[in-house]
């Protein structure tokens, strides 16, 4: 009974994925992931076994990498690991962390399921980038993902925060009022129907988060990032891609415009998965890849929706104009950040 039960939820969910979410559902069945992983092995006496949550590649590597599931959050079953094929297919010199939220809380649980996800996440994170010993640390993340890399590289005192669509403030997300005014964009509607209905997807998701995180772990334990980042001592660069044509997004992205050694950077999309976007384009690698050899460094790089890409006036391919290989990248590195490309 209960595998007959899991074939019908794992067919209605990999149809409802294909269908309201394709791209996210055609990248997931090309690494094997579109299927409801069941929840909990046992353990030879019967109980179950807490998930996994943490992979760590120890390549002896001077730059380590920690990237941190996000997209889990808009739908069921176990979290996958992000970002692993477009890491390795960079073929960078750098330890790789893979991070996921096992409970899709946004970290605010620990594996077991009880309170205090955020400080579990913090000192094991912090024990993994003292072992590993590198002299440069990375956080890269996606949508609720984006925000525990924001949040963990700030705790963890990283150098760099490689962000996609990320919530400082997920009250702002949440908001009936972005609810109304998402709902309401019929411009988008009729220029870009996928990512309307993306969009009402994930600020319905962004509410349930919000309203499930207070009544799971209490709204005072719910952990703040925009807050615990400005009152940081250390804080890490930020690199920050967004949809500028995704109303949540965009007043997200502007709660840290004046941020110092702050990249903005506004892709032409009203998609709040940017990394899809990037990689239908031809360019994810390369703008990971940009972003690595090329932290902010300095003042803020200020965005507006007028500009189409400011990541074109750093150097990098606009969107529209497919990148085939990166090696053009190694050629651009920045000498005062550490070499990324392997040499071949």
């Amino acid at each position: 009974m209960p595998q007959t039960l899991y074939r019908v939820k794992n067919a209605l969910y990999r149809c409802g994925m294909r269908v309201f979410m394709p791209d996210l559902a055609r990248q997931m069945a090309q690494e094997g992931n579109l299927a409801l992983p069941r929840d909990g092995a046992l353990l030879p006496d019967g109980s179950a076994s807490a998930p996994e949550f943490m992979q760590v590649e120890d390549n002896g590597a001077n730059v380590t990498i920690f990237a941190f599931s996000g997209l889990d959050v808009l739908y069921a079953g176990l979290a996958r690991y992000e970002f692993g094929r477009v890491l390795h297919q960079l073929d960078i010199e750098a330890n790789l962390v893979f991070v996921r939220d096992v409970h899709r809380m946004g970290f605010q649980l620990k594996p077991d399921g009880t309170v205090g996800g955020p400080d579990f996440y913090a000192a094991e994170l912090l024990h993994v980038k003292n072992r590993l010993g590198a002299r440069r640390n990375i956080a890269i993340g996606s949508s609720i993902g984006g925000s525990a890399a924001f949040l963990f590289g700030t705790l963890c005192e990283m150098d760099e925060v490689i962000l996609f669509g990320a919530a400082f403030n997920l009250d702002g997300f949440a908001a009936p009022s972005m609810l109304r005014r998402t709902a309401l964009n019929w411009r988008q509607l009729l220029a870009e129907p996928r990512a309307y209905v993306e969009l009402l997807i994930v600020t319905l998701a962004a509410r349930w988060a919000r309203k499930n995180f207070a009544r799971r772990v209490g709204e005072e334990n719910i952990s703040r990032p925009l807050e615990i980042f400005k009152r940081a001592a250390v804080k890490p660069a930020v690199t920050l891609f967004y949809g500028v044509e995704s109303l949540p997004d965009k007043s997200q992205a502007m709660l840290i415009r004046s941020c110092p050694k702050t990249c903005l950077v506004p892709l032409p999309t009203g998609r709040h998965n940017t990394p899809a976007f990037l990689k239908k384009q031809g360019t994810l690698a390369a703008h990971i890849a940009e972003a690595l050899n090329n932290p902010p460094r300095g003042s803020t790089r200020e965005a507006h929706s007028t500009e189409p890409c400011t990541l074109s006036e750093r150097g990098v391919p606009p969107v529209n104009r497919p990148m085939h290989t990166h090696a053009v990248f190694a050629k651009k590195i920045n000498p005062s950040a550490p070499t990324l490309t392997r040499a071949r």
